[in-house]
């Protein structure tokens, strides 16, 4: 996607309408127009939706500042994604206080995976050693995935609740 007005490479411009999307249920929801993504953090001062091609990329395909008068719900940040569907990789980034010694962990050159989120995708680059070193994580780090909310093949059961579907 070509970068305009100057941003940083790993943060293309928003193209399309997103949404203000729901807080609730937390995690990502499948919609018929695409999908809804929620997300708890208390002390948070911005978050960015970011989205990927590929478990591998470096940088997002899409960056998704999400603007705390629209997408945000209390301690809920969301925003519904149009044209979006189930496999959607994708994870956040974070900006909020940074003072280990009270619990804030904040980095907002960290990629973060959904917590809420209930499938990964693992790049061929993953180390699990370089999560705890200080610096951007993009292309190696572990990235959520929308996972397909219909029954999965096999047993018939739902790949996020685990729960057989009603018959």
């Amino acid at each position: 996607m070509p970068n305009s007005g100057g941003s940083a490479p790993d943060r293309p411009k928003e193209r399309t309408e997103v949404r203000e999307g729901k807080s609730f249920p937390i995690g990502p929801s499948v919609y018929p127009e695409g999908i809804n993504f929620s997300v708890f953090s208390k002390d948070a001062e911005a978050v960015e939706l970011l989205l990927f091609d590929r478990a591998d990329d470096p940088n997002p395909s899409r960056v998704i500042a999400l603007d705390p008068g629209k997408n945000r719900t209390y301690h809920y940040w969301h925003a519904l994604v149009p044209g979006l569907k189930p496999g959607q990789i994708y994870g956040y980034r974070v900006t909020g206080p940074n003072d280990p010694s009270k619990g804030y962990l904040y980095d907002p050159q960290r990629l973060i995976v959904d917590p809420y989120g209930c499938a990964l995708s693992v790049p061929e680059g993953y180390r699990r050693l370089n999560a705890g070193q200080p610096v951007e994580n993009m292309a190696s780090a572990m990235k959520s995935v929308v996972p397909d909310p219909r029954p999965t093949i096999g047993r018939g059961t739902n790949l996020c609740t685990g729960l057989l579907p009603r018959r």
